[in-house]
């Protein structure tokens, strides 16, 4: 079989984060501990671990390698993070990663995600209605979360077909907690239950979620708790094998990379999804 070449930096780093995003994460772990060795002061292998940590639902190690990946070079591939700081609460800290991509139609959106997990409907709103028309079944689920709008029966059909059609359990995830908000509980649970058969750690970050505040009074939620609780062990499991080296002290400023509208310094979709049509809904990463 052919194999990659370590040294090859662009191949290497690409493979990590694809086995990421197919939640391969032993592999990835491996790799990454590898990338590490090799270049401890590259943003993009602490960012491609960030991505695995995400993934396996320790976004706590997530938010440390978004930070030295920054700490090295602020620039729009590190986007994605800007997740990590959401789910844990911190909103300032997102909206630093948010900036970094400013302008473009993914920032627009994470910026709406941002404002509705503050529980700051008016700003959400605002910012709603700024949206691109390409993304109408993300767009309904916010608008009824941040704005009360009832979503008719008949619309539910075709939004849970598009939801399960997407292939990335993480852009589903990002999807199913404004479906809970939106009143559908009996969804929300499917879509939960579909992402962590994907392997996909919604644990701890539902627990932290304001979002999902109904949705945890409801009888399905616990044992789909328990579900994603047991998947959580096991990912953090598969992952503990390889030893991380320590990132060295990084002195200066962070580099500056500008911001580049085409493909982002060879980053794959799945780590770092142009705003390109896309099935629906292009999704916040």
């Amino acid at each position: 079989p052919v194999r990659l070449d370590p040294d090859v930096w662009g191949a290497a780093k690409r493979r990590n984060v694809n086995e990421a995003g197919r939640t391969a994460c032993g592999a990835a772990r491996r790799h990454a501990a590898d990338i590490l060795q090799r270049r401890a002061l590259s943003a993009d292998a602490h960012f491609a671990l960030s991505y695995l940590l995400r993934y396996t639902g320790q976004r706590q190690e997530s938010a440390r390698e978004c930070d030295v990946a920054y700490s090295i070079d602020a620039s729009s591939a590190l986007r994605s993070c800007a997740t990590t700081f959401m789910d844990l609460g911190d909103f300032r800290r997102a909206r630093t990663f948010i900036a970094l991509d400013a302008g473009s139609a993914w920032a627009q959106q994470v910026e709406v995600l941002v404002s509705i997990h503050e529980q700051k409907p008016a700003a959400a709103m605002a910012s709603v209605k700024s949206l691109p028309r390409s993304t109408p079944v993300l767009q309904t689920l916010m608008t009824s979360c941040a704005g009360g709008k009832q979503i008719a029966a008949s619309e539910w059909g075709g939004i849970e077909r598009n939801l399960f059609d997407l292939e990335d359990p993480e852009q589903l995830f990002r999807n199913t907690d404004l479906v809970a908000c939106s009143g559908n509980d009996d969804l929300a649970i499917r879509l939960y239950r579909e992402i962590i058969a994907r392997r996909y750690s919604v644990y701890p970050a539902i627990d932290r979620d304001p979002l999902l505040q109904r949705l945890q009074h409801n009888p399905a939620y616990a044992d789909m708790r328990q579900e994603a609780i047991r998947l959580h062990t096991q990912l953090v499991a598969e992952t503990s094998g390889a030893e991380i080296p320590a990132a060295p002290a990084h002195t200066g400023p962070p580099r500056q990379t500008p911001v580049r509208r085409g493909a982002v310094r060879g980053l794959t979709a799945a780590a770092h999804p142009r705003d390109t049509a896309q099935r629906q809904p292009p999704q916040p990463r």
